[in-house]
């Protein structure tokens, strides 16, 4: 004689596999998620944002400023305009970035 298991049993199952599943999916989805930053990041990296043309790293005193080679356009990271402002002495570019970040002196 075999047992039919009861609704709660039945209930509990169904809610297992369904957690399961879940968890499975979240997973496939990180996963995912990090496989299309990555191939972003690959497509992206050094490239110029205005043309898409690439970037070469030029370095100033400890500052690394990235310029493109067919539109002549410069670009700076985080951080690295206060480095600029921080030099001694006060050239145009200077006062132009402390101009644009409300540090006009």
């Amino acid at each position: 004689m075999i047992n039919k298991p009861s609704e709660k049993e039945e209930e509990y199952f169904v809610q297992q596999e369904l957690m399961r599943l879940k968890k499975l999916r979240d997973a496939a989805a990180l996963e995912t998620a990090s496989e299309e930053r990555e191939e972003a990041k690959k497509r992206h990296y050094m490239r110029c944002p205005k043309c898409g043309g690439h970037l070469e790293a030029i370095h100033y005193r400890d500052v690394e400023v990235d310029s493109c080679l067919s539109c002549s356009g410069m670009y700076l990271d985080a951080g690295e305009i206060e480095k600029i402002l921080a030099f001694k002495e006060a050239g145009a570019f200077n006062k132009f970035a402390a101009m644009l970040l409300g540090k006009e002196s």
